[in-house]
């Protein structure tokens, strides 16, 4: 057997199929289809109700002729099928060559999360057959879809292995059966001086007694209980109508008063299922259908009122019982044309439908063992963090060709192609370069059955480098290895969507869209947090118009970065002054922590943070109101909360970068730090002043300059509030809880 950790060995290629897919070699490969199963009219699974979804394929291998007296020999369970195609491993120590094998297949024992299966009591054919199944039929009863993710079935087949190929057919039946009622109602009744007009879009049905558990050897007896989790019963399942229809003609009436009508057949969302409910459970309940129809009544005088009136309608008629067999499909059409009973308790019994019992479309499995060649890498992604060399272990039928056999040659391993970001670039969709000298990328064969990739990242890098290398062996089959190359410091960049909040206010044209930014200033408890820096114009020829947040990553800094320090900048929580921090003096904030004021926190920068777009740098405001500013600041769905004021290294090493080319100048101007001192652009680069402060210096109210805030993306991680499934990006959430806890604020339009 050829194996490998973590390796299902699913996608090894070899022979091209009509269709473009691949087979491998070593494998037993499975392609799946439909077709009939016998001469009784046929109805195929239906895909919009997910009938012919394979999820998740059990194959069992047993010595032809022993499937009901020996154990299995060999299994493999949980495969998941790509496309049409499932591929199963075989280990050639056990299932040999020129052998005949029985193989029993189960689809979508895992599939769903609605079914369970119990344990096998044993490795034979009728142990995995004796297994308990349950499956709870969605109800309906609740605003939720009712389609089931996918229905179990099984089927078996004989194969002789032959190293030259195998041709097999494995027959899938689905264990239970489905149901389905075509409505219809006549136009109007008239009775007692009453019209009765059916409204047939409001119409629902209900199967009492659909049966959820079973086995597949169809031993299984179903019982009733007087609790729902132990009895075999669905007591009720309800589904409502679509406006889909089918429209079928009848003659009615005989001789000359015969004449043609059509009736609309309206259809149920979703069908329902059942698995079997034999005749000889001594405690059987029969399964059967209860249909509600809304009749308007109009009166004389010309008032109305509607009501629910309801009909029983048996599954296989009035006198057979439902005992609704494995893979069979029960299809009922009737047409109301009486008053049905007002108590669903007592609902009127129809037995003039149109009762169809159809042979429900087997999945047929084909099955094809190819000859012995493949390739299959341990890695087909990897991730280079700050290292200059990576291994990957392979397994292959043959050798693995590492050189052209001419010039034209493009089928060896070798290194394809080299991209990554440029950042300086506004527009980052756009900003992929490609590697055109390749000479210093290499890949070469290691001991063991490895292959080597190496390269050394220039001291320049700061971005992600991404490597496909294609990976051939001598039967030309290829794989691909994808590798993402990180330096120790690198850049993320990503354009801001929805609006921009301070404080939970917002202007309708002031979010990320290309629009007049007219941005109106922000007020919080009559503080002044500011407004936009330089708004675009109109027509977009001038302005603020950088849309992007950067993500810078430290894990090391390099030689001749600075005296930086690694760490956490943010002031320590102070248990006394917890709902008021630096006494912002703001009440939505409970365990906000903002950065360190002082001069112990100059130095520091945190591992991992973002910094806001241009739009979210501001006019001038006071250095109190900038810390409030940063902790009401929301962008790009970063709740508020977990935004603050920049060290004076993070300013420094963001200015770094846009010196060096790497990312956009984002600090042009005068901006606050954390420490209270200003750090202020110029021809040289910039400088902070005043030079001298103690640990204790909070500039005063006189002054005012801008500020840019940053999002500890270390703590609080990439997440944004979408992640929820509660908020979009247009929402307003603080999230300073250490806990992570969002709370929702309602939105203040400026405007």
């Amino acid at each position: 057997m050829f194996a490998l950790p973590l390796l299902l060995a699913l996608w090894a290629c070899q022979d091209e199929l009509d269709n473009g897919q691949t087979l491998s070699g070593n494998y037993l490969t499975l392609t799946l289809q439909t077709s009939a199963a016998s001469t009784r009219a046929p109805i195929v699974g239906e895909d919009r109700f997910n009938e012919n979804e394979v999820k998740s394929v059990d194959v069992y291998f047993f010595a032809d002729g022993q499937e009901n007296t020996a154990e299995y020999l060999y299994a493999k369970e949980g495969l998941v099928p790509e496309g049409s195609l499932l591929q199963v491993e075989l280990d050639k120590t056990i299932i040999q060559d020129n052998n005949n094998y029985y193989i029993y297949v189960v689809v979508n024992r895992t599939g769903s999360s609605n079914t369970t299966f119990t344990e096998a009591n044993g490795r034979t054919l009728a142990a995995l057959q004796e297994r308990t199944i349950t499956t709870n039929w969605k109800e309906g009863y609740e605003d939720e879809s009712v389609t089931e993710e996918c229905l179990v079935m099984d089927g078996s087949t004989t194969v002789t292995v032959n190293p030259k190929g195998t041709q097999g057919h494995v027959k899938l039946t689905r264990a239970m059966a489905k149901v389905m009622l075509y409505a219809a109602a006549e136009e109007s009744i008239e009775m007692d001086n009453v019209t009765y007009t059916p409204v047939l879009n409001q119409m629902n049905v209900t199967m009492v007694y659909g049966v959820k558990r079973t086995n597949l050897e169809g031993t299984y007896t179903v019982t009733a209980a007087d609790d729902a989790e132990n009895s075999d019963y669905i007591t009720r399942m309800r589904r409502d109508y679509t406006s889909n229809t089918i429209t079928e003609t009848i003659t009615k009436g005989e001789g000359e008063d015969a004449k043609e009508i059509q009736i609309q057949y309206y259809e149920q969302e979703v069908p329902f299922y059942s698995y079997p409910n034999s005749k000889t459970t001594a405690d059987r309940q029969d399964a059967y259908l209860i249909l509600c129809v809304p009749w308007e009544e109009r009166y004389q005088g010309g008032s109305y009122r509607s009501h629910n009136y309801y009909y029983r309608i048996p599954i296989t008629g009035s006198t057979a019982p439902a005992t609704l067999e494995r893979n069979h499909y029960y299809r009922i059409k009737v047409n109301i044309g009486v008053l049905g009973s007002l108590n669903p308790n007592e609902a009127v019994e129809i037995t003039d439908a149109d009762f169809e019992i159809l042979d429900w479309f087997d999945m047929e499995v084909v099955a094809d063992m190819q000859k012995y060649e493949y390739l299959v890498l341990d890695e087909y992604n990897s991730v280079m963090n700050n290292v200059n060399s990576i291994e990957n272990a392979y397994i292959s039928s043959s050798a693995l060709k590492m050189s052209p056999d001419n010039q034209w040659d493009t089928e060896y391993t070798r290194v394809v192609s080299v991209s990554y970001t440029d950042y300086q670039k506004i527009d980052i969709p756009n900003a992929t370069t490609s590697v055109r000298d390749l000479n210093d990328y290499f890949v070469e064969l290691g001991n063991d059955n490895t292959l080597i990739f190496r390269h050394t990242l220039p001291d320049d890098a700061y971005v992600c480098y991404t490597i496909t290398i294609e990976v051939w062996n001598m039967d030309d089959i290829k794989q691909t290895w994808v590798i993402e190359q990180y330096p120790p410091i690198y850049i993320e960049g990503e354009r801001a969507e929805g609006r921009l909040f301070v404080a939970g206010n917002y202007t309708t044209t002031y979010d990320m869209r290309d629009q007049d930014q007219s941005y109106d200033n922000v007020y919080y408890n009559n503080y002044y947090l500011g407004s936009v820096q330089n708004p675009e114009s109109v027509d977009g020829s001038a302005g603020n118009r950088n849309y992007n947040n950067y993500t810078i990553y430290i894990s090391s800094f390099k030689e001749g970065d600075g005296d930086y320090v690694i760490g956490d900048p943010r002031k320590e929580k102070d248990e006394d002054t917890q709902q008021d921090p630096n006494n912002l003096n703001m009440t939505d904030i409970q365990e906000y922590r903002p950065t360190r004021t002082g001069t112990k926190a100059m130095r520091i920068i945190a591992p991992a943070f973002k910094i806001a777009s241009s739009r979210g740098k501001t006019l001038p405001v006071t250095f109190q109101n900038a810390q409030r500013r940063c902790a009401a600041y929301q962008e790009d769905g970063y709740p508020a909360g977990r935004w603050r004021i920049p060290t004076e290294a993070e300013i420094e090493f963001i200015v770094g970068l846009s010196g060096r080319g790497k990312i956009p100048s984002l600090f042009d101007g005068t901006y606050w730090s954390a420490s209270g001192r200003t750090y202020t652009s110029n021809t040289s680069g910039g400088y902070f002043s005043p030079n001298n402060i103690d640990e204790d210096y909070i500039p005063d109210n006189s002054s005012t300059n801008a500020v840019r805030c940053v999002y500890d993306v270390w703590y609080w991680g990439e997440e944004d509030i979408t992640n929820t499934g509660d908020w979009t990006k247009d929402n307003f959430v603080w999230g300073d809880a250490t806990d992570g806890t969002l709370t929702h604020q309602q939105e203040t339009n400026l405007n």
